[in-house]
């Protein structure tokens, strides 16, 4: 990403207005384009009990999940093709977009069950329906596709 002249910040920042993000504490730094890419957070405090199953020391015998979503639904094939029943309940009803406190007041944007709207580019709509210059969102925050955190994906 360097080499194409993009900057990756990880931490948390806020909009200020177009093209200017608060980062950290004190830091203001303007750039030519943004893009927003928050992860998600359990819907609800059973649906972590999906992070507790990837730390599982063994295969339960018998194992029923709650939830149809993809994690769900990603589960329930993983169990089935190791021979697991009904031992266990797995409650996966979901994640929330985290977009709390990103400072998309100031550039009026106001999301929609918490996600940001985006057009097929990705490109985030304000209140007005008109898209924000120099603005994307992608990932989990945009509901269009909710990826799998990638903590699930490494061992």
């Amino acid at each position: 990403m360097k080499a194409l002249g993009v900057d990756i910040l990880t931490g948390f920042g806020s909009v200020l207005g177009p093209q200017k993000v608060k980062y950290g504490k004190d830091n203001i730094i303007a750039a030519k384009d943004i893009i927003i890419a928050t992860r998600s957070v359990p819907f609800e405090r059973l649906s972590s009990q999906v992070t507790h199953a990837l730390k599982l020391e063994s295969v339960p015998n018998w194992i029923a999940i709650v939830g149809s979503g993809y994690i769900g639904l990603e589960f329930s094939d993983i169990y089935t093709a190791l021979g697991s029943d009904v031992d266990t309940a797995l409650i996966a009803t979901g994640r929330a977009p985290f977009t709390n406190g990103l400072g998309l007041e100031n550039i009026n944007v106001a999301t929609q069950r918490g996600f940001i709207p985006v057009d097929e580019r990705m490109r985030v709509i304000d209140g007005n329906g008109k898209l924000v210059p120099h603005l994307y969102c992608i990932g989990d925050a945009n509901g269009l596709m909710q990826l799998v955190p990638k903590e699930f994906l490494v061992n």
